[in-house]
C-alpha cells in the first residue's frame, strides 16, 4: 500500500434510513471522527502490578461542520421536515416619514410597504407616544396632533401574514436515523498526485438534537451536527473505511 497524505475535508452525503432519499448533501468545512473506550486497570499480585487492560464501551462520534446554512441541518437535527409553502404571522416595523393629507390642513398621513393583518397597526412617534392607528387603502391617517409637521419620522409596527419554509421546534419530536458517507481524496507522497478515494461509511447514525445559533454582525454562520454512530442489530461493526486506488 501506497504511503498517502490526507489534507482535504469531506464531502458528505446523509440519506434518510427510512425513505431512502437524499436529505443533504455538503461540501463540509470540518469534518472529524472522534473514538472513544473506557478502559481499566486489572491488578493483582504483589505490589498490585497492573497485568491487564480491561477495554469496553466502544463508541465513533462523528461531527460535521457545513460553509452553508441549509434548513435540512437544522430540520435533521430536530425530527422534523421542512414544510414549504407554510403561513407564519411575524411582526413589521417601518421607520417612515409623514405626509401631508391634501385637503385637510393639519392632517398627517404615512404609507408603509406591508400589509397589517385586520388592517390595524400601532404607531409610534418622535417623542415615544404610541397610538393605534387604522391601515386603509395602502395609507395610515395618523391621530390628531401626533406629529408636528410633514417629514417627521413615525414608527409602525403590525402584524403581517408571510408564506415561506418552516421548521417547527417540536419538543416531542427527535432526530432519527440516518446513513451517513464521507467521501475525500489522498495524495500519493512520491509523487504528490491523487492516488486514492477514502470512503467513510456509517450505515446506522443518529444525530444529536443540540445546536446553538449565534447571529454576531461579521460572524458567518457555520452550523455543526454530532451524529452518534450506532452498530446495526445483530453486527458489532459501526462503520467502514475504504481506500480505492484511482487507475
Amino acid at each position: 500500500m501506497a504511503k498517502l497524505v490526507m489534507q482535504d475535508v469531506a464531502d458528505c452525503v446523509v440519506i434518510d434510513k427510512q425513505t431512502g432519499k437524499t436529505a443533504i448533501y455538503a461540501q463540509l468545512q470540518l469534518s472529524g471522527l472522534q473514538g472513544s473506550i473506557s478502559e481499566e486497570d486489572l491488578r493483582a499480585g504483589i505490589g498490585n502490578g497492573r497485568i491487564f487492560k480491561i477495554r469496553t464501551d466502544k463508541a465513533l462520534d462523528l461531527n460535521l461542520r457545513s460553509a452553508t446554512v441549509d434548513l435540512e441541518w437544522l430540520a435533521m437535527q430536530q425530527g422534523v421536515e421542512v414544510e414549504e409553502g407554510e403561513t407564519v404571522r411575524v411582526t413589521k416595523i417601518e421607520t417612515v416619514q409623514a405626509a401631508a393629507v391634501t385637503g385637510t390642513p393639519g392632517s398627517f398621513k404615512v404609507t408603509i410597504t406591508g400589509t397589517p393583518i385586520n388592517n390595524t397597526v400601532r404607531v409610534t412617534n418622535v417623542d415615544g407616544e404610541q397610538e393605534v392607528a387604522t391601515f386603509t387603502t395602502g395609507e395610515i391617517l395618523l391621530p390628531s396632533d401626533f406629529v408636528n409637521a410633514a417629514g417627521d419620522k413615525v414608527t409602525v409596527s403590525y402584524y403581517e401574514q408571510v408564506t415561506g419554509n418552516r421548521i417547527q421546534f417540536d419538543a416531542s419530536k427527535f432526530s432519527k436515523k440516518y446513513r451517513v458517507e464521507l467521501h475525500t481524496i489522498a495524495y500519493s507522497l512520491e509523487t504528490a498526485e491523487v492516488y486514492s478515494d477514502i470512503y467513510f461509511v456509517f450505515d446506522e447514525a443518529m444525530p444529536s438534537g443540540d445546536f446553538s445559533f449565534s447571529l454576531e454582525s461579521g460572524s458567518v454562520i457555520t452550523p455543526e451536527v454530532t451524529f452518534a454512530i450506532l452498530a446495526p442489530q445483530g453486527s458489532t461493526v459501526m462503520g467502514e473505511l475504504v481506500e480505492v486506488p484511482r487507475t
